[in-house]
């Protein structure tokens, strides 16, 4: 019975708890067929560490590194924009730490002249 508790108590300190979350926008206007898909699903990312609370960067800030990452990736040019841009939030929880990660995910258009 010893080892049994013992085992259960180590098991529910070694789990732990996922939680995802995201949402989806459009960021050029695709009204018109003068655009052609360069690239497809090109995606950044940026994560962030807390511990009992402390540390880490604010969501916006982490939005804004997985945009800079996604944009530096796809090496968007003056012609080009995003389209149908996603992002996604996934926060892992292990006892007090808490680790949120952010994916920026989007299509590279660029437009005719």
């Amino acid at each position: 019975m010893k080892y049994l508790a013992f085992f259960l108590l180590l098991s529910l300190c070694f789990s732990s708890c996922a939680f995802h979350s995201g949402v989806m926008t459009g960021s050029a206007s695709l009204s018109q067929p003068n655009f052609r898909v360069t690239q497809q699903s090109v995606s950044g990312s940026s994560k962030t560490t807390k511990i009992l609370g402390f540390g880490g960067l604010m969501k916006t800030a982490l939005v804004a590194e997985a945009k800079k990452d996604l944009v530096q990736k796809a090496g968007v040019t003056d012609r080009q924009a995003l389209a149908n841009v996603a992002v996604d939030f996934k926060t892992s929880l292990v006892f007090f730490v808490i680790v949120q990660r952010c994916t920026v995910t989007a299509d590279v258009i660029e437009f005719n002249r």
